[in-house]
């Protein structure tokens, strides 16, 4: 998956490395964990879905594969 950033009219497209990088900063700055941390408690249902910051996180999930 190719993440693309906006920036007043500038599109950046992300390298698969940004994408990483911007999935783990927001689930250490959201949710003060580590992304694969995130990883493992998303996929044991162990993460509130309703909680605004998990869902944050959630949306730029697909960025870390």
């Amino acid at each position: 998956m190719t993440a693309r950033l906006t920036h007043e009219n500038e599109i950046h497209e992300l390298t698969p490395e940004e994408a990483r990088e911007l999935f783990e900063r927001e689930a250490q700055r959201r949710l003060h964990m580590s992304g694969d941390e995130f990883k493992r408690r998303w996929q044991a249902g162990e993460l509130d879905p309703e909680d605004p910051n998990v869902r944050m996180v959630a949306l730029v999930l697909p960025l870390a594969h």
